[in-house]
């Protein structure tokens, strides 16, 4: 259902931002917007492409922070989760794995560097054309391991309550990107 609520925002996105006169004069409100509310990158990057440059640049760099935002979020969740399992270990006897987000580690860590080092042109193509080609797959990859019959067994209930989430996500970021804005 993520994959749908950002597949359906990556069409209908463009498509308000050409008929809703107070988005179509803010690109940075439109960039906000839609970097806050489109779940994957591949979605804020292909909505935001759709609407023009500073949109696009604006919803990636927005999106962007929200992912580089998830770093404490997990590493204090890993904390407790962590801290949670050695007290309970120590009660019963036994041993805890230790859980760490490398991989929002592993985000930081090339944001930093990518901020203090300066890459030849030639590489950051390379790497900018492995990236896009990797988002590809991975779109490719969600659209494979979409079993529309396992849906279906769920019945109606889960879907109704994702559209329902992504309606106040899509209404609500709306208003907190206005907010942020001044719109």
């Amino acid at each position: 259902t993520v994959v749908l609520g950002g597949t359906l925002s990556m069409f209908l996105y463009p498509f308000l931002y050409k008929i809703i006169p107070f988005l179509a004069q803010s690109p940075k409100l439109m960039g906000i917007y839609t970097g806050a509310t489109i779940h994957e990158i591949a979605g804020v990057v292909a909505a935001g492409n759709a609407m023009g440059g500073d949109v696009a640049f604006t919803a990636v760099v927005t999106k962007l922070a929200r992912v580089l935002l998830l770093a404490p979020v997990l590493t204090t969740l890993s904390y407790w989760q962590n801290r949670k399992c050695q007290q309970d270990a120590q009660s019963q006897g036994r041993t805890c794995k230790l859980v760490l987000p490398w991989f929002a580690f592993g985000f930081v860590g090339v944001s930093a560097l990518n901020s203090f080092v300066s890459f030849p042109t030639a590489l950051v193509k390379m790497a900018s054309q492995t990236s896009a080609f990797s988002l590809l797959t991975a779109m490719a990859a969600l659209g494979i391991d979409s079993d529309f019959k396992a849906i279906r067994k769920l019945g109606s209930k889960p879907l109704i309550l994702a559209a329902a989430l992504w309606m106040w996500l899509a209404v609500g970021g709306l208003g907190v990107a206005r907010f942020l804005v001044g719109a």
